[in-house]
């Protein structure tokens, strides 16, 4: 087949050995890599600009592991993009294996915080255990700002309002039926302030503490987003502890600084 296509003009390729061949070195690979490298891993709560910061980090020549932007998905339960399906298992490995293929050890490496899953797909297992060694560097973002970057973010449930009660339902086993009421209430009224501050008192937030690891991170103090998806200045408190060493730790600190008081958009940019 890759004969004909080339007599015709296309410029084919064959693998050595097949495609089962290149899948088992991709998952050699997403074994062994990850551990080459330094992570600084990004945590705060919802709505607290994580990929924003990422996205102004790659803007500055930094390095960048976007697993969310690979995996089409927010990781959470209204996390699914509109009219961007998930990729499949296979193809996101793929894609992860060759963002990390082209890193610099030298370098660190900057990542958002996940889970074991992202929408429905398996991070590999490997990096999920060196993102958890990592540098933990905190955001912390004022509630009220929290909750307008979320409306901003989320504009297509408020403008398909019936899709974000659908995503709610799928909660009444674990909050009852009184709390899925009052929040489909909220959807229907177009109480969207109300709705997502609720959200993150009940839902979010308390997910979020019982996730995080009990351990002391790098703080930053993230300026606040205005209406137009502009940042504030910011400001950095000082670490108590970090578990990288001090000039690293001083380093990551100003970057982060310096990309957290830059302006940047609220709108996600095109995957």
């Amino acid at each position: 087949m890759a004969h004909v296509l080339r007599e015709i003009g296309w410029h084919a390729a064959t693998l050595e050995g097949g495609y089962r061949a290149y899948r088992r070195e991709v998952l050699a690979k997403l074994d062994e890599l990850p551990a080459r490298f330094r992570y600084r891993v990004l945590c705060g709560a919802t709505g607290s600009g994580k990929s924003r910061l990422l996205e102004a980090l790659a803007a500055r020549g930094a390095q960048v592991l976007d697993l969310e932007r690979l995996a089409c998905h927010r990781g959470s339960l209204l996390g699914q993009l509109p009219g961007e399906p998930q990729p499949s298992q296979k193809l996101f490995d793929s894609l992860v294996w060759n963002a990390l293929k082209g890193f610099d050890p030298a370098n660190p490496v900057h990542v958002e915080a996940e889970s074991k899953k992202i929408g429905q797909l398996q991070v590999p297992a490997a990096l999920l255990e060196r993102m958890r060694a990592g540098a933990c560097l905190r955001l912390e973002v004022p509630e009220p700002e929290r909750v307008r970057f979320l409306i901003v973010e989320y504009k297509h449930f408020l403008i398909e309002p019936a899709a974000l009660k659908e995503k709610l339902a799928c909660l009444t086993p674990h909050y009852g039926r009184a709390v899925i009421d009052r929040w489909l209430a909220q959807a229907d009224s177009g109480a969207w302030p109300e709705l997502v501050t609720d959200l993150l008192h009940t839902h979010y937030d308390p997910s979020y503490l019982r996730a995080t690891p009990k351990t002391i991170c790098i703080m930053i103090a993230a300026g606040s987003f205005s209406s137009n998806g502009s940042t504030k200045p910011g400001s950095q408190a000082p670490p108590r502890s970090s578990p990288v060493p001090r000039s690293e730790a001083e380093e990551g600190r100003e970057l982060e600084g310096r990309c957290f008081s830059s302006s940047f958009s609220t709108q996600r940019r095109p995957r």
